[in-house]
């Protein structure tokens, strides 16, 4: 997994697995990004 910015690339595919740690992440860039939108 890779991260640039607001960018998030993987090189497998999370969803066919059963580990959510991938979702998490992508859900709390999401809750950053929402704060750092409502900041401005």
């Amino acid at each position: 997994m890779a991260r640039e910015g607001n960018v998030l690339a993987t090189s497998f595919h999370p969803e066919l697995g059963t580990d959510a740690r991938v979702h998490q992440y992508f859900l709390q860039m999401l809750k950053q990004q929402g704060k750092a939108s409502t900041a401005a």
